[in-house]
């Protein structure tokens, strides 16, 4: 499957829902995606307070379920735009009661919490410890424009992997990249790959 962690659009403006719903029309997998602070509106400041998610809803709602779980798998989306901010997340205690629950109910399948802003302690403390607790196995974010594999010591059985700029041109401090994670029983491997001229090559790797 494919999950994109936010920012699929740049102003949230219908024609790039559009174009971002004709993409993931192509894609013949299963897709999981959350929106980012990119996928609100910035200039349109009543509906960004009033209804912020008005446009991704309406075009990327069949990829943008609350969860997704299947025999081996389960995700769970945690939205964490602010419409009060651009850039600081924003965590809803409802929607992480909910997927407390859900983790903690998923028994052996590999579980999946899958944000838009960073997931790690300098962002988030009792957010984090309460999706560590509940059995989170493997975190997924975007927005910093910087792929990352970090381990962590607290919860060794807990990986997070953040995603870079997959096909923008808006990149930042590496080239454009997107990281495989491929899983069989308790064994989990990850694999980043970098954009080299018109090919994506492997990198980094866990």
């Amino acid at each position: 499957m494919v999950i994109m962690t936010g920012d699929l659009t740049q102003r949230a403006r219908k024609k790039e829902f559009l174009l971002a719903r004709d993409f993931l029309e192509t894609l013949e997998v299963p897709v999981f995606i959350i929106p980012g602070n990119h996928d609100i509106p910035l200039f349109h400041l009543a509906e960004r307070l009033i209804r912020p998610y008005y446009r991704f809803n309406k075009y990327l709602s069949p990829w943008s379920p609350a969860f997704y779980e299947d025999e081996k798998v389960l995700v769970c989306g945690l939205r964490t735009t602010n419409k009060f901010s651009v850039k600081k997340e924003l965590i809803h205690q409802h929607e992480l009661s909910q997927i407390e629950s859900r983790l903690k109910s998923a028994g052996d399948k590999l579980k999946i919490v899958a944000a838009h802003h960073p997931l790690t302690p300098a962002h988030l403390s009792n957010e984090l410890e309460r999706i560590m607790k509940s059995g989170a196995q493997l975190l997924l974010w975007g927005h910093e424009h910087q792929s990352k594999i970090i381990p962590f010591s607290d919860y060794p059985e807990t990986i997070a992997v953040a995603g870079g700029t997959s096909i923008s041109s808006r990149t930042r401090t590496e080239q454009n990249s997107f990281n495989e994670i491929v899983f069989s029983g308790s064994e989990l491997s990850v694999r980043t790959f970098h954009l080299d001229g018109e090919t994506f090559i492997q990198g980094n790797s866990m």
